[in-house]
């Protein structure tokens, strides 16, 4: 229960720092601005273009972020408190074109269908799926595990911080548009991620507490700003746009599934390596301790909502559920190769950052 009598006294100290810690907002990148005022048509075939080319992957996500700052208006986002119909229109514009992108090119599991007898077998599908795919045992978490040396954890941390700081804002806007037990599973999931209404339990107030432990709030704002790769926001890019989009409401689903499946055998890995180098310590801890044990129980609860959900599942919703579940696989597999590889980098000393 949310109590009202605890908030004059008893807020808990690190809710006085911004959050997200994020840079404001200065100005649209040139790219950018020059792809706005392309007609839909060259936006199109300038996205063609490069579709086989190095450029691609990169090209496509700094456009992504651009728009994912706009849609959840903080003070990085280039409307953040300020209402512009010319630029929304035009941003909106970019946004349909390039989503479309990744989902006729970027990604292939996104032209797939999944076809399903009943919802039991995609239940049981799914359950398969999560606890048995590529993204598990992916070599960053073992890397992570055994290699990664102290000042590699840290920008591995910064990171989790940046992918994680509003699951609360993207699990909210994943309760619209579905009822029954799955809207059940995604409330629950949402409570959790709210404290309860304990703004000392929140999940990204044990984010704060990471921060804190490391006095990087200024540091890791200037990272952000100054020296953060393009490829750290792959999946908070391609997950917004299934959040944004009412067609695709069924693909967030699955996408959010499979991502709380692999959740507590990555944070195992990465404890042990956190434990390994020496970082220790409740607050640095905290968030990972935590999801070990609550994210296995909100995996059961997604799938078998899922098995449970009434009306039943039509044949096009469970295809969703599952084409969203391998969209996430996909995504997820892209940004792990360019973060094991940043992170080998670092830890060899070939990457030095300035924050």
């Amino acid at each position: 229960m949310f109590k009202l009598t605890e908030l004059k006294d008893k807020q808990p100290h690190l809710q006085e720092h911004q959050w997200p810690p994020l840079p404001r907002f200065k100005s649209t990148p040139e790219d950018i601005r020059e792809f706005l005022s392309l007609p839909r048509s060259l936006q199109k075939s300038s996205l063609a273009e490069v579709r086989d080319t190095p450029a691609y992957d990169e090209f496509i996500n700094t456009k992504l972020a651009y728009i994912s700052g706009y849609l959840f208006s903080y003070c990085d986002g280039p409307l953040h408190q300020a209402v512009d119909e010319d630029l929304e229109y035009e941003i909106q514009r970019m946004k349909l074109s390039v989503e479309s992108e990744v989902l006729d090119h970027w990604l292939s599991s996104a032209n797939r269908e999944y076809p399903f007898k009943d919802s039991a077998e995609c239940a049981d599908y799914l359950q398969h799926l999560t606890f048995d795919n590529p993204g598990i045992n992916h070599p960053l978490f073992d890397f992570l595990r055994n290699d990664a040396n102290e000042v590699t954890f840290k920008y591995f941390l910064r990171n989790e911080v940046c992918r994680n700081e509003v699951v609360d804002d993207e699990v909210a806007v994943m309760t619209t548009g579905i009822q029954g037990a799955m809207k059940a599973a995604v409330c629950s999931n949402l409570w959790d991620e709210v404290g309860q209404g304990n703004l000392g339990k929140f999940h990204t107030y044990w984010l704060r507490e990471l921060v804190e432990d490391y006095s990087d709030w200024h540091s890791l704002i200037r990272y952000r700003a100054e020296e953060r790769p393009w490829f750290t926001m792959i999946t908070t890019n391609v997950f917004n746009i299934l959040l944004t989009r009412p067609g695709l409401k069924f693909r967030r689903y699955g996408w959010f599934l499979l991502n709380e499946g692999w959740v507590s055998p990555h944070f195992t890995k990465v404890l042990y390596g956190m434990d390994r180098v020496g970082l220790c310590r409740k607050g640095q801890q905290i968030y990972f301790k935590a999801h070990e044990s609550i994210d296995p129980r909100h995996t059961v609860e997604l799938i078998e909502s899922i098995r449970y959900q009434r009306p039943t599942l039509s044949d096009k919703q469970m295809s969703e559920i599952a084409c969203g579940a391998h969209m996430s696989l996909e995504a997820s597999l892209k940004q792990y190769d360019a973060m094991l590889n940043y992170l080998v980098a670092i830890n060899d000393g070939k990457i030095v950052h300035k924050n």
